[in-house]
């Protein structure tokens, strides 16, 4: 008789008799076939099962090589400015044409489509920037851009994309990579929702699995420095997901967040160097645009500059508020640099503009935790490298000059993305220490003495 004692079994369970197996093995036997008496004849829907021992264990296989997994659903985020389209549109670039990108070989070049939800004019001058740059032609390279967002809430949007898609297949071979710039204009829905944000990934991996092809994702980042924005199915959904931000150093980092099976080994940087596009705007002066260059990676070091909209407000009240000080101050006979600003004036200062507590509260932690003020007591700090421009009192009001078309087509991007200066290209004006609190409002301190310094002026 069976026992119901648990027992070892040398042997598998198909090949022990009945008399060797357990009074719950023969329930479990009788209740299965129970189930099985039940299902379709025609074998329609079967759920199937796999033993492990089954599965080929293969390499990974690229579309760009230690960079991005062929048949994989990617997401690149980063606050605004940070270059995350650059990056997005020379990947798309790179698969097109099958150059390298930065030295990584695309394994599989193919038909690339852009869904582009904004600003086409830009997209057209940077692709025709890395154009110049790489010496490669794109006038006849399997690129497409839409017209206009796709609407992956919208069932019959998707089904417009599909056709659309499958035209282009036609003349030019299936896609190799979807990009869709950005999420939230591309979605048509609610990206704070978790059931749109789920349509919105379901309708992304309809429209590449049918074509085996990639998709990568180009999205904002959230109030949370350090993750994208909305509901986190996307990041779920996602096989790699990597994080863009433009530092106070003008480097651009690319940092992997979540790697699923295969992703870059570690952090890439990047600087943008401007590139002259061979044609003149309607005052006849020259028009540029910016490529990536790759640079060894290096943590960046000192404050970094606000992002987000909430953090770009809290700082201009606050160097609002410290002039507004410091001149009340001077007008009373004593020394400007004495003026203090209390965190309660900072917040009030910021509730006129209409920050409600909360946000004031989330900005001020961000802008700590990043460098750009301190605080001492009841009282804040404005570190003065966050400064982002030198104040009206002393910035000069001459007009930008033109670059010189002789230094070349690509010229290497500052810190505050304006195109590399030649030292003709910008005043410099050199104050004495005591001097300094009162000229950082807004300013950069670019080098120094104990007792002298020098701003750069823009």
């Amino acid at each position: 008789m069976p026992s119901d004692a648990p027992a070892v079994h040398s042997r598998p369970f198909s090949e022990r008799s009945m008399a060797e197996r357990t009074d719950a093995e023969l329930t479990a036997i009788k209740a299965a076939s129970s189930i099985l008496k039940k299902r379709p004849s025609d074998g329609k829907g079967k759920f199937a099962l796999r033993a492990v021992g089954s599965l080929a264990i293969r390499a990974p296989s690229w579309l760009v090589r230690d960079l991005l997994e062929a048949d994989s659903l990617a997401v690149v985020f980063g606050p605004p400015g940070s270059a995350k389209s650059f990056l997005a549109l020379e990947l798309a670039a790179c698969v097109a044409t099958g150059a390298p990108f930065h030295g990584r070989p695309v394994a599989r070049p193919g038909l690339v489509i852009y869904m582009a939800g904004e600003g086409h004019a830009g997209l057209a001058r940077r692709l025709k920037a890395w154009s110049i740059a790489q010496h490669v032609d794109l006038a006849t390279a399997p690129l497409l851009v839409s017209e206009g967002p796709v609407g992956l809430c919208l069932e019959e949007s998707v089904a417009s994309v599909e056709v659309a898609i499958a035209e282009a297949v036609l003349s030019m071979g299936p896609p190799a990579l979807l990009v869709f710039d950005t999420w939230s204009r591309n979605l048509s829905g609610d990206e704070n929702s978790s059931l749109d944000s789920a349509l919105g990934v379901a309708a992304v991996d309809r429209l590449r699995k049918t074509w085996s092809a990639s998709a990568l994702v180009v999205h904002h980042e959230g109030w949370t420095q350090g993750r994208a924005r909305g509901s986190t199915v996307l990041r779920a959904a996602a096989d790699l997901e990597l994080r863009v931000e433009r530092g106070g150093d003008g480097l651009v980092r690319v940092e992997p967040t979540k790697v699923k099976d295969a992703g870059p080994s570690g952090p890439l940087a990047f600087s943008l160097a401007d590139v002259d596009l061979g044609i003149l705007d309607e005052d006849g002066r020259p028009v540029n645009s910016a490529v990536l260059t790759e640079e060894e990676y290096r943590p960046e070091t000192g404050p970094k500059p606000a992002t987000g909209k909430n953090q770009t407000l809290a700082l201009e009240v606050l160097e609002a508020e410290i002039i507004r000080h410091r001149e009340n101050v001077k007008a009373s006979g004593r020394d400007p640099a004495a003026a203090r600003v209390s965190v309660g004036a900072w917040r009030d200062a910021c509730a006129v503009k209409g920050m409600d507590r909360r946000r004031f509260s989330e900005a001020k932690t961000a802008l700590v935790a990043a460098g750009a003020v301190k605080l001492d007591g009841a009282f804040v700090l404005l570190v003065s490298e966050s400064c982002p421009k030198v104040s009206e009192s002393v910035r000069g009001s001459s007009p930008s000059p033109r670059p010189n078309p002789s230094e070349g087509p690509i010229r290497p991007r500052t810190a505050d993305g304006q195109a590399g200066k030649r030292a003709d290209e910008h005043s410099e004006t050199k104050v004495t220490a005591s001097q300094l609190p009162q000229l950082c409002i807004g300013g950069r301190l670019v080098a120094g003495e104990p007792k002298e310094v020098e701003l750069e002026i823009f």
